[in-house]
């Protein structure tokens, strides 16, 4: 007979205990270098978009957004706990031309290393 399970086990930021005073100085130098990192990036990628901008000046609706990013029509990489999106892939309110081609041919790779690696800027 299979186990079952009503519910997944999630464990909330609630559920992490608080880093030990020793560390604590360690641990918000290590969350201000992650901030300074992903502000960096995202300047570096001419600003991020959130999803309802994205949606605006394309006009279509969030959901659409969603679904060109799962399809690799546009790139979205994670940023806090949502989905940005790198302004250096439009231009004037569109999606820049062949960027649809690049992302389709790194279909079988993980295409958030090379944002993350800063070669963003020779892929868009």
């Amino acid at each position: 007979m299979r186990p079952i399970f009503s519910q997944a086990l999630v464990i909330a930021a609630r559920d992490i205990p608080p880093a030990p005073p020793e560390r604590l100085a360690a641990v918000q130098a290590a969350q201000a270098a992650t901030t300074r990192f992903r502000a960096d990036l995202a300047a570096q990628a001419g600003g991020m978009y959130d999803r309802a901008q994205v949606a605006e000046f394309l006009s279509v609706t969030p959901a659409a957004v969603d679904k060109q990013r799962q399809r690799r029509q546009i790139l979205g990489v994670p940023y806090g706990t949502e989905m940005r999106y790198p302004a250096a892939q439009f231009k004037d309110d569109e999606i820049i031309k062949g960027l649809k081609k690049v992302l389709e041919a790194l279909r079988d790779m993980n295409y958030r290393i090379f944002f993350h690696g800063r070669l963003a800027d020779r892929i868009i």
